[in-house]
């Protein structure tokens, strides 16, 4: 889980932590830290996508995440939000940029995959 920084540019939940369940501690620490870099310039939000293959490389079987938001508050008057960030494949990530990441998230559970962020799966689509 990353903590929300000054630095970050709020989604529309405002400032947000991510959290990610994976299978692979060394992914998920250099991919999470490259996300939360690019917080400070972009903003993540509920229903967003992020191509990593630029990142992992062609032979990746992970190439994208998708963000959704399992929960937000208000804190003195400030909204804070959690993103969940789940690894997709390259086929899931196109499936959520066309049709939406609630379907996606949808096929993901019917598979038994979401949460987690299982780094040698096969395409749920």
């Amino acid at each position: 889980v990353t903590a929300a920084r000054e630095a970050q540019r709020p989604s529309e939940s405002g400032r947000y932590e991510l959290r990610v369940s994976c299978d692979d501690e060394h992914c998920v620490r250099s991919g999470i830290t490259d996300i939360a870099r690019m917080s400070c310039d972009v903003s993540f939000g509920d229903g967003h996508s992020l191509d990593i293959g630029p990142w992992v490389g062609e032979v990746a079987r992970l190439q994208g995440v998708v963000f959704e938001r399992i929960c937000e508050s208000s804190i003195d008057g400030t909204a804070y939000c959690i993103l969940r960030v789940v690894g997709v494949t390259r086929r899931e990530l196109q499936f959520a940029r066309d049709t939406g990441v609630d379907s996606l998230i949808i096929k993901l559970k019917a598979c038994g995959v979401y949460p987690n962020t299982l780094i040698e799966r096969e395409s749920t689509v």
